[in-house]
């Protein structure tokens, strides 16, 4: 179909348009020079808009994402895109079919948190550029219901894990209803929120067994038992151990911390949106903060306020732990750990107290690395931390 407008600006607004789905269909424009003498309909000339054709890419978008792009992990972090006057679906179809030029099929990771997303359309035609990706978040975006996410129902059959944490559709439906939900729409995920989908649980007897954690003789400090979840023992025992080690450290010595953390680990920050500590803990117009590197890390770590979690002395932590082989040579053994307890800030005898949920990423210490030499068995490869403000009645219910 050829449609004549009267005007350029007419002609720009329908071309914003491009790419936009309708009834489950991506829509095509294509915008024609009327006065010309090649091809196209009528002698029109087709401007060409089709993201996949070679083009003569800027030197600006390069380099955002070489600026983006983890080689060693095959990590592509396309969270909190700049603003542009073009829709986000065109933003992003343009990005992917560059870094798939620039990177190949060495991504397996994608991340597309804080975009402000409703739905998955924007990202429709991620299948279409990555067809084998391992790993998909989505995380704190606006997702609400499970149709905004039908559009790539089983378009991804490689993927294994995805991250909908942050999204209403998450925060608003418990635990089972909204697993079930995702896994009909993904039914190759197998890791939802860095938990195992229920009924599908992660098989120990599938890990490469020499690359299982090297966990110390003796741990320092053994955790009273709580409603939690271990895939296996040496999970368990590492977690403990890691936990013992870290919180104390974090409460009164965050710079030691330094050398636990890769050098291009990543930490988040997010308050709830009742929360009113944010600007407290530094987040001055805004709730969500994402720092990348382990200096950059520890530089936030000392500006937080002080903090007592109690978990370390009572043991009121909810923990989650399982270890996944991934096919990386850097670190092909990980153990998700997720943490759900309270904290308060160590600011007088009433300081506030709150609510966190908080979930790492770590990895044995490889041999020659800053980690081993300060004598931490682990590196820390990612580490969110969520806060609410403290109540009661949420205090022992395990995170949704």
């Amino acid at each position: 179909m050829v449609v004549v407008l009267e005007n350029e600006g007419l002609a720009n607004s329908l071309c914003r348009l491009n790419n936009y789905e309708y009834r489950q269909m991506p829509i095509s424009i294509q915008r024609f020079h009327e006065n010309s003498s090649q091809g196209g309909v009528h002698g029109a000339r087709p401007i060409n808009n089709n993201p996949r054709a070679p083009r003569s890419r800027s030197n600006a978008l390069d380099e955002l994402l070489k600026e983006r792009w983890d080689p060693s992990s095959g990590f592509l972090n396309l969270d909190e895109l700049p603003k542009s006057r073009y829709p986000v679906s065109l933003v992003i179809s343009r990005l992917l079919a560059a870094a798939q030029e620039l990177f190949g099929d060495a991504v397996v990771t994608i991340s597309f948190a804080r975009n402000e997303l409703w739905s998955v359309s924007p990202i429709n035609r991620l299948p279409e550029f990555f067809p084998n990706i391992l790993n998909l978040s989505l995380q704190d975006n606006d997702i609400a219901e499970f149709k905004s996410l039908r559009s790539l129902s089983s378009r991804l059959n490689r993927l294994t894990e995805l991250l909908l944490i942050g999204n209403p559709i998450q925060y608003n439906n418990d635990w089972e209803t909204y697993s079930r939900g995702v896994q009909q729409i993904f039914p190759s995920v197998k890791i939802l929120d860095q938990r195992p989908i229920s009924g599908d649980q992660i098989n120990p007897t599938h890990l490469n067994q020499q690359h299982q954690m090297v966990l110390p003789t003796q741990l320092s400090q053994q955790f009273p038992p709580r409603p939690s979840f271990f895939d296996q023992d040496s999970s368990k025992q590492a977690t403990e151990d890691f936990m013992s080690k870290y919180f104390p450290l974090f409460d009164s010595n965050r710079a030691a911390l330094v050398d636990l953390y890769d050098a291009q680990a990543t930490f988040s920050l997010n308050f709830s949106r009742t929360s009113c500590a944010h600007e407290r803990w530094g987040l001055v117009g805004g709730r969500k903060q994402t720092l990348f590197t382990n200096e950059e890390i520890i530089k936030k770590f000392i500006t937080l306020p002080p903090t007592i979690h109690s978990g370390v002395q009572i043991g009121s932590f909810i923990t989650d732990a399982w270890q996944v082989s991934i096919s990386s040579p850097a670190h092909p053994l990980l153990l998700f750990i997720t943490i759900h307890g309270d904290v308060r800030e160590a600011t007088g005898l009433n300081g506030p107290r709150h609510i966190f949920e908080r979930t790492f990423l770590i990895a044995p210490a490889p041999i020659n690395s800053k980690a081993h030499a300060a004598g931490w068995q682990y590196i820390v490869i990612t580490d969110s931390l969520i806060l609410r403000d403290y109540t009661e009645n949420i205090l022992n219910q395990p995170p949704h």
